[in-house]
């Protein structure tokens, strides 16, 4: 029998469908029993703690093969990526960085990509990441190495139409530094209005339609 889920902080498509032992997380996507949940919402990995995901049963399939020889069977699933872009540091791109990026238990060292974006498979039971790229500042004529390294929460993201999900995005691109829990409301539209006037939008502080679409257009999702 279906059962509902109720998002918790955190959650996203692919690790709720792992823990019900899903390997697909588009079965429970594209089931009609949350096809309001999907027009809503739009992207899986970007759920609200208190939506509902409807758990379909588990379907068995049984497939005749002959004994005394070994068979394959081929998991036609579509693999889970995690990218992280990196704007810039000191006043210059990190286009090309080397870096290590760690997902889960595995560290991959990379260059960013020329949009200073970094890819990595990630398991559904990841929570976090971590970057450490290695750049360099310059001081007079001089270079000088420095490692940034920071922290991403993996499936923390709320959706673009939550102040939670405005506020992460603003944070995450450099607009919500010095968070004051007591001053919350007037932080954010003070972060907003910095960046409709970076990005040449009406200044009303208030995170409409076309803020929001440029922010989700900017921070990438």
């Amino acid at each position: 029998m279906p059962v509902d889920y109720t998002v918790k902080q955190g959650d996203y498509l692919a690790a709720i469908a792992h823990q019900f032992g899903f390997a697909d997380p588009d079965i429970l996507w594209n089931d009609p029993a949350n096809a309001a949940l999907k027009q809503q919402r739009i992207n899986p990995n970007v759920l609200y703690p208190g939506d509902t995901v409807v758990i379909p049963d588990l379907q068995t399939q049984e497939l005749p093969r002959s004994t005394g020889a070994r068979h394959s069977f081929v998991l036609n699933a579509k693999p889970l990526w995690l990218r992280i872009r990196l704007a810039q540091a000191f006043a210059k791109t990190l286009a090309k960085t080397p870096c290590e990026f760690t997902v889960g238990s595995t560290t991959s060292t990379l260059n960013a990509n020329a949009s200073a974006q970094l890819s990595s498979p990630c398991p559904p039971t990841v929570k976090s990441a971590r970057v450490v790229a290695h750049t360099t500042v310059r001081l007079g004529k001089n270079a000088i190495p420095v490692d940034i390294q920071f922290d991403a929460k993996v499936g923390y993201l709320d959706p673009i139409d939550t102040p939670t999900g405005q506020l992460g995005r603003l944070s995450n691109l450099g607009y919500y530094l010095n968070f004051d829990p007591d001053n919350q409301v007037a932080d954010l539209k003070s972060a907003i209005e910095e960046f409709q006037c970076d990005n040449h939008l009406s200044v009303d502080g208030i995170c409409g339609p076309a803020t929001q679409a440029k922010l989700k257009a900017i921070h990438g999702c």
